[in-house]
């Protein structure tokens, strides 16, 4: 495992990071069935490694508050001009906020949320961390 180690620190593409250390332990563990190796700790420490790799390297990213909003309007309007014209906010900076390139303060999201319906709230995230929380539109 110390050659992932390497890799990942060496820069490695993140997709040939994911099939790299999965081969390597299964090998390890040869004998052992697969679901007994996906319990180890070792293959926990080196998916969330994988993971953040993938993260940082641009492949994938955390849910947040632009991905609700996003299938909200998709939902409920018929265009995201519509839905800018609706709550008073600058489409420019809609489609900015859409594409992860800007964000609404929490004053202006609660705002532009009220009149339909909706509300800013603060909701448990889904990764074990009793440090983090993450936020949503709930309706």
């Amino acid at each position: 495992m110390r050659s992932f180690v390497k890799r990942v620190n060496g820069g490695a593409p993140w997709p040939a990071l994911c099939k790299s250390w999965r081969l390597k332990l299964l090998q390890l563990c040869s004998g052992r069935r697969r679901k007994d190796v996906v319990r180890l700790p070792l293959y926990a420490v080196c998916q969330d490694i994988e993971s953040r790799v993938g993260i940082g390297q641009g492949f994938f990213r955390q849910r947040d508050y632009r991905d609700d909003l996003a299938v909200m309007i998709s939902r409920k309007f018929p265009s995201r001009y519509r839905f800018a014209k609706r709550v008073g906010i600058d489409e420019a900076l809609l489609s900015r906020v859409l594409r992860k390139k800007a964000n609404l303060s929490i004053d202006k999201l609660d705002a532009a949320l009220a009149p339909l319906g909706y509300r800013v709230a603060l909701v448990r995230s889904s990764l074990q961390s009793t440090r983090r929380v993450g936020a949503s539109v709930m309706g």
